[in-house]
């Protein structure tokens, strides 16, 4: 059976409305109105009709939570692409309702952006990411949708919207923050164009005032670099930053197709051949 359509059918059609006041009830969610939620329960003469603000709505309980287990348990085997329709039933059954349920239940969707941009669905994870933004408060998971927005942008053939909003992620965080994401997309727009002069500089900067703490993407940062300088003919520079890469234990990325430039910095890490009695090295000659 398809995946999707195995995950809808065990998707219940009768929901659990609990209100602020504690009381709950059984029926179904029928959409939205005027901003007020529609919820149909059953009556002795058939169906009755309710609506409800956000503000009177504690929660809605969906009934996912067998769907749910089933797709943690595919992320956690790192089977993204076979969870992904299982996180996209739950998503289109609750989307409507976003302004009704708790943040934690909002923020689950970001499960969805992950395993989209893992599963090389860019539209998919840009759009559930940019949908839920304005309902998320926590900045972490904002952070996060923002930095996914932004890695989704670059899969995509958006290449101006996607370096603007490169430069908008650089001035809306600090230069010594926990993350070079804007610096890496940047550098490595200018690395897809040939600009390798550039490239390397933007690369740079994160690196140079980088310190002992974490930061996010910086080795990418230097793949990058070390990528543009190799492209420069200028090994030393190159060879250099994979040492330094190295002795700071940061793995060479393997997303956006740079783990197929592994190569190169495992032969950067080599030794140099010792230079001739002409004082040319044999790679020179």
């Amino acid at each position: 059976m398809n995946t999707y359509i195995f995950a809808e059918s065990k998707v219940s059609s009768t929901q659990t409305l609990i209100l602020r006041s504690g009381q709950a009830y059984e029926g179904q969610v029928q959409g939205v109105r005027d901003d007020h939620l529609i919820f149909i329960r059953p009556s002795a003469g058939g169906q009755a009709e309710y609506t409800f603000t956000p503000d009177e709505v504690e929660r809605i309980d969906f009934r996912t939570a067998a769907v749910k287990t089933n797709a943690a348990q595919l992320l956690a085997a790192g089977r993204a692409d076979e969870a992904l329709p299982l996180l996209q039933v739950i998503y289109e059954q609750q989307a409507p309702y976003l302004a009704f349920i708790p943040e934690p239940d909002r923020a689950y969707f970001l499960k969805l952006v992950v395993a989209a941009r893992e599963a090389e669905e860019p539209y998919l994870s840009v759009g559930v990411a940019k949908t839920l933004l304005p309902y998320i408060q926590d900045e972490t998971v904002r952070d996060q949708l923002e930095s996914l927005i932004l890695l989704g942008y670059y899969q995509l053939p958006l290449r101006d919207d996607t370096r603007q909003l490169a430069l908008e992620w650089i001035m809306n965080h600090p230069r010594y923050g926990t993350s070079a994401l804007g610096s890496y997309i940047l550098a490595r727009l200018d690395l897809d164009d040939g600009q390798h002069e550039a490239a390397l500089l933007t690369a740079l900067e994160p690196i140079t005032f980088s310190s002992q703490y974490p930061m996010a993407y910086l080795q990418h940062c230097y793949a990058v670099a070390i990528l543009a300088a190799d492209a420069l003919d200028d090994e030393t520079e190159a060879r250099a930053l994979a040492v330094e890469m190295a002795a700071r234990h940061l793995p060479w990325p393997t997303d956006d197709g740079l783990d197929n430039h592994k190569p190169l910095y495992k032969k950067l890490l080599q030794p140099p051949p010792p230079p001739d009695k002409t004082g040319l090295t044999s790679e020179a000659k």
